[in-house]
């Protein structure tokens, strides 16, 4: 039985050929790539979009639409306004607005 001795030419091939074996797979496969689409130092944003039919307006109710559903305004109490808008993407509630006209109804704050 010859014993094979590994000469750095051997070594070298054999390198050679995982390198171009992992990039053959990175390449086909998408592995290592990143999503993120955002700008450094922001919460990464996804392709899913988002609506809101009132533009944070506290006198209009409106509808806020992104990729988990619907979400509407809403009075939290009878002088105060949860309003729905897009941060990243995704519908989220405001802090309780207090209706500088007095009254909420129906989402939106009215004239009292």
């Amino acid at each position: 039985m010859a014993k094979q001795k590994f000469n750095i030419t051997n070594i070298a091939l054999i390198v050679g050929v995982a390198i171009v074996a992992l990039s053959l797979i990175v390449s086909t496969t998408g592995f290592g790539t990143s999503s993120y689409t955002g700008s450094p130092g922001t919460p990464t944003s996804q392709a899913a979009s988002c609506t809101d039919s009132d533009g944070n307006s506290a006198t209009t109710k409106g509808i806020c639409t992104d990729g988990v559903g619907r979400h509407t305004d809403y009075c939290n109490t009878e002088a105060n306004v949860v309003e729905y808008s897009c941060t990243y993407n995704e519908c989220q509630p405001s802090d309780p607005i207090q209706c500088t006209s007095g009254a909420c109804i129906d989402g939106r704050c009215v004239a009292a």
